[in-house]
């Protein structure tokens, strides 16, 4: 049994994806190119949630499917979301930021908003809470 992709998922993707490319506009002015790349890794960043059997997984799921396929931001995808990631790149860190600022819907959110909502639907001791708290830390985001 998989998990699958929702509607509010796709929403949610495709809000990420909008902002990743600002935040690359706004960090590497005038380099189209990477602005695209950003763009498209916010619309599979969470390719993995079709496959994965928990939400935990996904990440290193759909990275390993893009890693098969030859997609160039593997590791992004891989290792977004986990605050003790083994692998940093400026990608990684425009990924996790806008993650950490759109909520489940794909609202554009405060990342304090973003970290309540995921208190509330986890709870203040779950995985998901903790290591999006120590994410949103260590980026310097709280």
């Amino acid at each position: 049994m998989f998990i699958g992709v929702s509607k509010d998922r796709a929403l949610y993707s495709l809000s990420v994806a909008q902002k990743m490319k600002e935040l690359a506009q706004e960090q590497c002015p005038g380099d189209i190119e990477f602005a695209q790349d950003m763009f498209s890794l916010g619309i599979v960043h969470d390719i993995g949630y079709e496959y994965a059997a928990i939400q935990t997984e996904h990440a290193e799921v759909g990275g390993n499917i893009l890693k098969r396929v030859g997609y160039k931001y593997w590791q992004e995808v891989f290792f977004h979301g986990y605050s003790d990631a083994t692998y940093d790149s400026l990608a990684l860190r425009i990924l996790n930021t806008a993650d950490l600022s759109t909520d489940a819907k794909g609202n554009r959110v405060t990342v304090q908003e973003r970290l309540d909502d995921v208190k509330a639907r986890y709870g203040e001791d779950s995985f998901q809470y903790l290591d999006f708290l120590k994410l949103a830390q260590k980026l310097n985001l709280v």
